[in-house]
């Protein structure tokens, strides 16, 4: 009976601290990607770990606008030859990538954690941290190596 009743009062201090909202992930936001400004929208599953511990692993879009450089002074994507434009069929205004993170939810409404983009043939980590609004609403922020994005996230 006492064996019983600990596991019971574990069992009860285990799920109710877990969010109850774990599991299907959707964020959206700005973000900057090697020079190139434009948003980003994503996808993914939490899969809990451990108390407060996350792996999500998401898929998503960058959408941005590959048709001039950031000073907007050049177009890339297309060149002028005599009196005729000639379009680079190489641009591209979408990149689909797959992303993985680690995250951890302090009992402050934090959570932080480290992740990891595959995009145009190459692995970007980066950090990452957010801040629950409310629910499952957080405002979210990831930071790494020619890479800035900051939008919302919501948990469901």
């Amino acid at each position: 009976m006492n064996l019983l009743l600990k596991s019971a009062t574990l069992a009860l201090l285990t799920a109710s601290s877990a969010p109850a909202y774990a599991g299907v992930a959707i964020e959206a936001g700005a973000a900057e990607l090697k020079d190139q400004f434009g948003i980003e929208g994503g996808a993914g599953y939490e899969i809990p770990i451990a108390l407060g511990l996350k792996f999500t692993p998401m898929i998503g879009a960058f959408i941005y606008d590959d048709k001039s450089i950031p000073d907007g002074t050049s177009d890339v994507c297309s060149t002028i030859q005599g009196n005729v434009e000639v379009v680079d069929d190489n641009c591209q205004d979408v990149k689909f990538y797959g992303a993985g993170e680690v995250t951890y939810a302090t009992p402050f409404k934090v959570t932080v954690g480290a992740g990891a983009m595959y995009i145009d043939e190459e692995v970007i980590p980066y950090g990452t941290a957010s801040f629950n609004v409310i629910g499952g609403l957080s405002v979210k922020g990831k930071v790494g190596k020619d890479y800035i994005a900051g939008g919302l996230r919501m948990s469901f």
